[in-house]
């Protein structure tokens, strides 16, 4: 099956090529070299792509599911070659029947069309290398502040730092450096807690390998404590028995226990200062069909006092408004997930169109939820607008 879609995928693929192939390059030129060439990157690409797929082994990869598959090789192609020429194709298209529209305009300079085309094309597709080469390792550090009355005079001022979604096997291909940055950033904020709220990797716990001493050395007073996300889970491969995807997932909690990360599955920890105390709640990823959704809420809040302030950490943030605010009264949650889909514009992202909530603060009243737009990247090393970020929460004393 996958063999048969994916040349239909590719080919398509094609379409803004021989558009322009027609409409400038045929026209402008009658030299056969110049003309050849110009399909060359697409070949090439195509190629590299097919043997790159052919060469996987399959058997100790796992895998990867279809679907997968074919919008990795989609996105390749889109962020290197297709979006750039489409977006001229529809650019051109529509000043030609703006013109025809307002014959006037034709006289303009800046109205030519390939003027009005090649501009937006030229700005997305700075806008693509730079997300590569620069967006996906410009680490930063947001400050934020919560004022409550729930939180206890003694931590006001506390610190938690929060970071999501490293998925490391994407920084095998591109970017090695960047998980040692960012822990060294992350001790630079001198926390309080410091927080995971899921995704450490994309499929596999081997994603670990060359990464575990880039994290080790992380610091706070009060310690690192991690939850599990949806890629954690390795649901999006194949596996020969459910008991292998369980070793997976044991050996992934495994190696991060041993670098002094603490899991809250589905459970708590109390912190104190003096005679005051703060719950820290971690769930199982709980998310929309089709991901997982395994978190057991009364289990997670067993045994705490209602007036306790609350923090809960929840991998996806759908989970707030599906059952926190009304099965609860946790204050705080802090959830990742949505990556802001790795592109934001003048504060706009993709991600609203699949998630209402999907980057900063949200609040139903008293009730807050934070969401991480996340460090690393799935399918391709790319982020514009949405920098890999670390986010640090002041909580704040608010007196009556």
């Amino acid at each position: 099956m996958l063999y048969t879609l994916l040349p239909v995928v590719l080919a398509s693929l094609f379409v803004p090529d021989i558009i322009i192939y027609k409409i400038f390059v045929k026209r402008r030129t009658k030299n056969s070299l110049v003309r050849a060439l110009w399909w060359m990157p697409s070949i090439l690409l195509t190629a590299a792509l097919f043997v790159l797929i052919s060469r996987i082994d399959w058997e100790e990869r796992g895998l990867l599911l279809p679907y997968q598959i074919l919008s990795e090789t989609f996105t390749i192609l889109w962020v290197a070659d297709f979006g750039p020429k489409i977006c001229f194709c529809l650019l051109y298209g529509l000043q030609q029947w703006y013109a025809n529209y307002k014959p006037c305009i034709r006289s303009s300079r800046w109205w030519h069309p390939c003027t009005c085309a090649a501009i937006p094309s030229l700005i997305g597709f700075c806008m693509i290398i730079g997300g590569v080469v620069y967006g996906f390792r410009h680490i930063v550090v947001k400050e934020v502040e919560l004022s409550l009355e729930e939180i206890p005079e003694s931590f006001d001022g506390y610190r938690i730092a929060q970071f999501s979604d490293l998925h490391l096997g994407t920084y095998k291909v591109y970017a090695e450096d960047v998980p040692a940055r960012l822990r060294d950033r992350i001790n630079e904020v001198n926390a309080d807690l410091i927080v995971f709220t899921g995704d450490i990797v994309n499929n596999r716990a081997n994603e670990l390998d060359g990464f575990e001493n880039q994290l080790k050395g992380m610091k706070a007073k009060d310690g690192i404590y991690a939850i599990m996300g949806n890629h954690d889970y390795s649901t999006y491969i194949y596996w020969k028995s459910a008991e292998k995807r369980k070793e997976n997932i044991r050996n992934l909690q495994d190696r991060m226990g041993a670098q002094g990360w603490k899991w809250l599955l589905n459970q708590h920890k109390i912190i104190r200062r003096g005679q005051d105390s703060i719950a820290l709640i971690g769930v199982e990823n709980d998310g929309n069909p089709h991901f997982p959704a395994l978190a057991d809420l009364p289990k997670a809040t067993e045994g705490l006092e209602r007036p306790m302030f609350k923090i809960l950490l929840s991998h996806d943030p759908t989970h707030w408004r599906r059952e926190v605010l009304d099965s609860t009264d946790i204050q705080l949650q802090l959830s990742g997930h949505t990556h802001g889909m790795q592109l934001e514009l003048f504060g706009l992202s993709p991600a609203k169109l699949i998630y209402p909530d999907w980057g900063g603060w949200y609040n139903e009243g008293k009730r807050w939820l934070y969401v991480s737009t996340g460090v690393g990247g799935v399918v391709y090393p790319f982020r514009f607008g949405a920098w890999p970020e670390i986010v640090v929460i002041t909580l704040r004393h608010k007196k009556e």
